[in-house]
């Protein structure tokens, strides 16, 4: 492994913590992952536990939607820490986005359904989906990442971490 490339935090939330909208485990998490400074810039994969029977994307749960909503709100320097090579910080934004989303063919099956079939869900085409950021988020994240960056002296990173928002400039 590159000894420049962060270790990396798999979390999973349990489908009670999001359910119930707690942030305990993954704030204590936080906490310790400011404390390494530099070292922890995408290092963060979140996953949702328990959710593995349902044919929805995680950007089409809405509890999952609201928990993501009220985590970020309450840690929008969270995007500092995810990791963009595991598309962490895609899954999480799109949790937070207004979205259209675009499927021709048969309908969405469950992960649990593709394997009992015989299928690799990974390898099937993906979704199309248009987001629309919602009013004042972009901007929300932007400070809290850069206000981050300033204080571990990592503007550079802070940057980085912010390149998923280009996407939304073309």
């Amino acid at each position: 492994m590159d000894s420049n490339q962060p270790q990396l935090a798999m979390f999973e939330i349990s489908k009670e913590e999001v359910k119930l909208l707690q942030f305990k485990r993954i704030e204590k998490l936080l906490t310790q992952l400011k404390k390494l400074g530099k070292e922890a810039r995408s290092s963060l994969f979140i996953m949702f536990g328990g959710y593995d029977s349902v044919p929805e994307e995680v950007h089409e749960i809405p509890e999952i939607r609201r928990w993501a909503a009220k985590f970020v709100k309450r840690n929008p320097e969270v995007f500092y820490f995810l990791s963009r090579e595991m598309q962490g910080d895609q899954i999480l934004l799109t949790t937070l986005c207004d979205f259209t989303s675009v499927h021709v063919g048969e309908a969405t099956k469950s992960p649990e359904e593709y394997y009992k079939d015989g299928v690799d869900p990974m390898k099937l085409p993906k979704k199309r989906i248009e987001l629309e950021l919602p009013e004042g988020l972009r901007e929300m994240i932007t400070i809290a990442v850069m206000d981050h960056g300033k204080n571990i002296d990592d503007i550079e990173g802070a940057r980085s971490s912010l390149s998923i928002f280009q996407i939304f400039d073309r």
